[in-house]
Order: structure tokens, then C-alpha cells, then sequence
């Protein structure tokens, strides 16, 4: 995990075929990544789903 400009934590996922297991993150907004590129974010509230099924796509290659 690595600190953002924006204040957000980057996830960095590698192997974006595995299911991650994200439980124990503290709250607040994570930018995740595939191969050290962008692929989305998400929010960790109290409210939050303990389990969330997110697709993930590999950012183009320009």
C-alpha cells in the first residue's frame, strides 16, 4: 500500500485473478491498481459491505 497525491492508498493487485482479502483495511479511500496503473478506486466506510465483488480491468496499454 503506498500514499497517494490525493490522500487515498494505493493497492497494488499483481495477480488480478485471485480474490483479495481486504478485511482489517482502516477506513478511507483506496486507489487500486494492476501492474502499478489506475484501475479503479473504492470507499471503506463503517457502513461497508464485509464482503464486495468488484471487475477489475487491466488499464489499455496506449
Amino acid at each position: 500500500m503506498r500514499d497517494q497525491e490525493d490522500g487515498s492508498q494505493a493497492i497494488d493487485f499483481a495477480n488480478w485473478l485471485l480474490p483479495y482479502d481486504l478485511e482489517g483495511l482502516p477506513q478511507g479511500k483506496y486507489t487500486l491498481q494492476i501492474n502499478g496503473k489506475s484501475a479503479g478506486s473504492l470507499k471503506l466506510e463503517e457502513s461497508s459491505e464485509p464482503f464486495q465483488e468488484l471487475n477489475l480491468q487491466q488499464p489499455s496499454i496506449p
